[in-house]
């Protein structure tokens, strides 16, 4: 068996992802739910970063049962998403995985974590969860309220305090193996406890080896960031930006473009920083402005030598996907980009597999449209103005 087998994902064996309630998963497009998570024990109680200590967790929890399952060449039903992408001819994280470590393991080894930390936030992202944003708990309850098909999401603010001086001493247990970290929140640059941990890994001097990688709402920008990084092997940034101007203030609510914007350039141009990637996450609201938002972002990228643009697609809620749009909304967008200026840019291969499926969701279609019109009423905007675009099924 070589590291291209189609079962084959070297996450399991060298990756934990972190959600900031202290649930741990396979990855962070793996399936979310019991009993395909990856990390249970006995088939019934989940583990959880409050309650299960790390190295617990690591090496005695259902994972062992999907690194088998992988090494064998079986599927596992967790990893399904990857899967499905791959059928449909789009390059799945999976892929992407497997290329990037060039490697295949059959034992584990802690490697890379992707560490979600708290879900303090400043911003209210319509297609996040009040587990992923401080900020979201109330307008989430009444999103909630209004829609029975928006999962009540009870929240015990107990349950983000995992990540603590304590854990980051069983962080140190692996402190030798560790080369990627993958740090995510809530918003990462207003976690104290995060750069904490930076000052451990580079008091044990082992920064050196470590390769940091980030995502950040672009809200927050300190000079300061750089007297961390600089002992680090590499520090990369995910930015996210999902549209331009008033688009994206009503997706990642109440986010101002003037300040973005300005964290951006200051972001592109810090020199310790090795590559930047502006992030989109693409659902239906935005898809059809993609030729705006490259209009913007490539200028952006071309002023630093490392610089890139990267489409995630969301995946849940499923009413915000892509995946639900009818088939005409979807051809239509294929035809509107195959002749756009920025065609190879937005036509990825991932893209076209989104736009090119049949299946028809009009049940959810209209959950997404009902949705948006529900987050209106906690906005101070009109999101058929502002996305001046025809959404009928």
């Amino acid at each position: 068996m070589r590291i291209n087998d189609p079962a084959y994902c070297i996450l399991p064996f060298n990756h934990m992802n972190f959600h900031p309630n202290g649930n741990v998963s396979l990855c962070c497009v793996a399936k979310m739910f019991p009993p395909d998570d990856g990390f249970y024990r006995d088939g019934r109680t989940m583990l959880n970063l409050n309650n299960n200590p790390l190295k617990q967790i690591w090496e005695d929890s259902s994972v062992n049962d999907v690194r088998k399952q992988m090494l064998e060449g079986v599927k596992p039903n967790a990893c399904v998403g990857c899967y499905a992408i791959e059928d449909n001819n789009g390059e799945s994280r999976r892929q992407t995985e497997n290329k990037r470590w060039r490697r295949y393991k059959e034992e584990p080894n802690l490697e890379f974590l992707d560490l979600r930390i708290s879900n303090t936030c400043n911003l209210k992202c319509m297609m996040c969860y009040p587990d992923s944003s401080s900020s979201l708990m109330s307008d989430y309850k009444q999103w909630s309220d209004k829609l029975d098909f928006v999962p009540k999401n009870p929240v015990d603010p107990k349950m983000f305090n995992w990540f603590d001086e304590d854990f980051i001493e069983q962080l140190m247990n692996y402190k030798d193996s560790l080369k990627y970290l993958y740090i995510n929140g809530g918003e990462p640059f207003i976690m104290p406890l995060h750069w904490k941990f930076l000052e451990r890994l580079i008091e044990e001097d082992v920064a050196k080896n470590i390769h940091i990688s980030y995502n950040t709402n672009c809200t927050t920008y300190d000079d300061k960031f750089s007297e961390y990084w600089k002992h680090f092997k590499r520090v990369t940034l995910g930015l996210s930006v999902d549209a331009i101007g008033d688009k994206n203030k009503f997706i990642r609510y109440p986010s101002n473009w003037e300040t973005l914007n300005d964290n951006v350039l200051k972001f592109i141009h810090n020199p310790v920083l090795n590559h930047i990637n502006i992030t989109c996450s693409i659902q239906w609201l935005n898809a059809p402005f993609l030729d705006e938002f490259y209009n913007w972002a490539i200028p952006i990228i071309n002023q630093k030598k490392r610089a890139t643009i990267n489409q995630n697609f969301i995946v849940f809620p499923h009413y915000l996907s892509l995946n639900c749009a009818s088939t005409k909304f979807k051809e239509d967008l294929y035809k509107h980009f195959e002749n756009s200026k920025y065609k190879e840019h937005i036509l990825s291969p991932t893209m076209i597999s989104y736009l090119k499926q049949k299946e028809e969701y009009d049940m959810l279609w209209n959950e997404g449209i009902r949705f948006v019109d529900t987050v209106e009423t906690t906005r101070d905007m009109n999101w058929r103005e502002v996305f001046n675009y025809d959404y009928r099924f």
